[in-house]
């Protein structure tokens, strides 16, 4: 099956081995410290199969020591379908081990992020952070539907953009006292600002790095660890080595940064680099103890936040258990397209990159997306709020991604700037698959902005497109078209529903309304049972690749309704007794 999986793990400590045809399997429940590997082998006797558990030892043992690992591995029959069993042990988390997402204020649960970078040179309207080109720019944001930024690099950067010294405002760009200004026209458009914040540590030319080696992973031969953008052509040095997790000086420096970020007016960080690091061979406490240890600097991060008092959240670029815990909002798809069927690729130019693993494994076929979405959002704990990559209008096979993160729930999105400010320009999406001719044309992308910022607005003005309002895809039935996926968002006496063709072909399907099974437990009541009601459809909004819009029609648990769908298309009905 084709796991959910955000931009740097699986959303839940869950693998299932399971025959589709009797509907019968065995879930693995990994509860347990260290970097674990389950291994399947060939048991004793047919059909037999030993199940083995295995921790990899960073160093050899001196007389006396020994390795201690903890926790638990839980292996139970399951019948039906994996995705059930996902959806299972999400309702039950709470109850079995206190876990559940930190409470959110309102704003997080409608935001719309755009990602503004601040570093010199970066807009040629403007340099310093109080030119007022700026505010004019800001403005226009507002106006669009915008609630959010996320500010990237206004602090000084050496070898690249993501490579900081420190996080106080650069002299180049202003200064502190052109940062005041700039989060004062923030706060008065109505924006929340969170800045870019990084845990992976700072540039390889700050000063911390030669007077504070104790901040540092190292290497056997105690020379510093570069995770990013280390490669056998820069000899595996990168722009900034890894920080030590571990470290009491780095966590206080940290700390320290943090607190001066919200004191000045910030509204919070998003912490970039919450991957497992490598171990620090300059000193040992326990094996893999600095893989493990930057979820505990990143949940002490989020309480300074919460104990501070301030209007201030925490983003967390990891969608795993641990990080929908800890942070008000996890990150889950970088990029609106088909994901691979497995996390093959070493994100962030890490070990070389891509490039060094040879050929891709292939993408999710479009008649599968239903299947993938299921456990996404079935891997997302009740409460969790998730953030998806949404790049305006990108090309058309972006923009079924698109339609599902900024319509479905508990979604938010963030745009990079560049693709509202300057939408006839077009821009290969990262390592995604060549876009078509349409997606040149500059007067498809016209077209196809002015349908983004449609979607932006009703974002903004529908009540329930949110995080509070429940979501089911299991409640939406479809005949015609495998790669027709249909999102609804039940209520007692109005719904949403969105249908969204994600292949590259014209559809016509019949469509009816289904118990909506996979809406977390607690949210059944607000969902109620909208398939026992014959409701009535109209439709307010569709694609561009629609012609017209679809007739008023009826559509019950029991009653179809029949709908046309472009290549690449979408429609959004609601639905009224």
């Amino acid at each position: 099956m084709p796991f959910a999986h955000g931009c740097i793990g699986l959303a839940l400590p869950l693998v299932f081995l399971h025959d589709p045809l009797t509907q019968r399997g065995l879930q693995f429940e990994f509860m347990l410290d260290g970097r674990p590997t389950l291994w399947l082998r060939p048991g004793g006797r047919k059909p037999a199969a030993n199940c083995v558990v295995n921790w990899t030892p960073d160093h050899l043992l001196l007389p006396g020591q020994s390795h201690v690992f903890g926790g638990e591995l839980k292996i139970k029959q399951i019948t039906g379908s994996p995705v059930q069993a996902i959806r299972g042990w999400r309702d039950s988390a709470e109850t079995r081990y206190g876990i559940h997402p930190p409470p959110v204020r309102d704003w997080v649960k409608r935001r719309s992020c755009i990602e503004l970078h601040l570093m010199p040179g970066a807009y040629k309207e403007f340099t310093r952070l109080d030119d007022p080109a700026l505010y004019t720019m800001l403005k226009r944001w507002r106006d669009l539907g915008y609630n959010a930024i996320m500010a990237v690099s206004p602090n000084p950067v050496v070898t690249n953009f993501l490579s900081p010294l420190h996080y106080h405002a650069a002299e180049a760009v202003g200064g502190a006292a052109a940062e005041k200004v700039m989060l004062g026209w923030m706060h008065e458009l109505g924006f929340h600002v969170g800045i870019w914040f990084t845990t992976v540590g700072l540039d390889k030319n700050a000063p911390q790095v030669k007077e504070r080696r104790d901040w540092w992973t190292h290497r056997p031969n105690q020379e510093l660890f570069y995770a990013w953008d280390s490669n056998p052509g820069n000899n595996f040095v990168g722009y900034a080595p890894d920080a030590d997790a571990g470290s009491t000086g780095w966590r206080q420096f940290m700390l320290g940064q943090l607190n001066s970020l919200l004191e000045r007016g910030w509204n919070g960080v998003f912490i970039d680099g919450c991957i497992p690091r490598a171990s620090n061979h300059a000193r040992w406490f326990w094996p893999g103890e600095t893989r493990n240890s930057i979820e505990d600097q990143v949940s002490e991060l989020a309480q300074a936040i919460r104990n501070s008092g301030k209007d201030a959240i925490l983003c967390d670029e990891d969608s795993g258990l641990a990080a929908q815990v800890i942070a008000e909002i996890s990150t889950g798809r970088y990029t609106p397209m088909l994901p691979y069927f497995k996390k093959a690729y070493w994100d962030h130019g890490m070990g070389g990159g891509p490039k060094e693993l040879g050929e891709s494994p292939p993408r999710i076929q479009p008649e599968r997306v239903r299947e993938y979405l299921l456990v996404r959002f079935a891997s997302l704990l009740p409460g969790a709020i998730s953030e998806d990559g949404v790049e305006g209008y990108c090309s058309e096979e972006a923009r079924p991604w698109t339609v599902v993160s900024m319509l479905a729930g508990p979604t938010t999105f963030k745009t990079h700037a560049e693709y509202v400010n300057d939408p006839i320009t077009f821009r290969q999406l990262g390592d995604a698959p060549p876009a078509g001719e349409l997606a040149r044309d500059p007067e498809n992308r016209r077209r196809g902005h002015e349908e983004f910022l449609r979607l932006l607005r009703l974002r903004a003005d529908e009540p329930m497109i949110g995080a509070d309002t429940p979501l089911s895809i299991e409640g939406v039935e479809i005949e015609g078209d495998a790669a027709v996926l249909g999102l609804l968002r039940p209520a007692a006496n109005r719904c949403l529903l969105v249908l969204i063709q994600f292949a590259d072909r014209p559809a016509k399907v019949r469509v009816r309304l289904a118990e909506p099974s996979d809406v977390p437990a607690v949210q059944k009541t607000a969902s109620g049972k909208p398939q026992t009601v014959t409701w009535k459809t109209r439709e307010i909004m569709h694609s561009i690749t629609e012609t017209e819009a679809s007739a008023p029609s009826k559509v019950s648990g029991s009653e179809w309704t029949s709908v046309q769908l472009g290549a690449y298309g979408f429609r959004v009905l609601e639905l009224t007794r």
